[in-house]
């Protein structure tokens, strides 16, 4: 091999070493790598305050302003986002639940729950079962806080949520 050909072959190699990051965020991350610290440098790469809490759950705040918990259910391959609000004291049960079924009727996306009487809790859930690309962990996070808030502001008409 000539002196040329081995520079244009030591070329090649660096070109694709240098392109190996990339295609390997493109190519997404594997079901197995799919773990709270994993997640957790996601989301502060993406300019966002994130920590792994004691029970391996990732707290995240949100752009929107929220507070997001991120969960990996292992054994089922989802990842489940939650937000929680607190009801005012004053809020009777059939507002709570009218609140709820209003929200659950008119948002797309963001499940809605009543988990205790002082509680509004939204969670969606995101499937990895064969790997995913850490962008939509974190655009999935972006849309479920955005969606989460807008929906309350639009549908909170008897202001139950503190």
């Amino acid at each position: 091999m000539s002196n040329e050909a081995a520079d244009r072959q030591q070329q090649k190699v660096t070109e694709f070493l240098r392109l190996l990051p990339l295609t390997a965020a493109l190519a997404g991350l594997p079901e197995a790598g799919v773990t709270p610290a994993r997640l957790q440098h996601f989301f502060k790469s993406a300019f966002m305050k994130a920590e792994v809490d004691d029970d391996g759950d990732v707290k995240v705040k949100s752009d929107a302003g929220i507070t997001v918990w991120i969960s990996i259910e292992a054994e089922r391959k989802l990842l489940k986002y939650v937000a929680t609000y607190g009801f005012k004291e004053d809020a009777t049960e059939v507002d709570r639940l009218q609140l709820v079924n209003t929200l659950n009727d008119n948002v797309i996306l963001v499940r809605f729950s009543v988990p205790r009487d002082d509680v509004l809790m939204a969670d969606y859930y995101l499937y990895y079962e064969e790997g995913i690309v850490p962008y939509q962990i974190v655009n999935t996070l972006r849309h479920f806080a955005n969606i989460t808030v807008k929906a309350i502001r639009e549908y909170d008409n008897e202001d139950l949520i503190e």
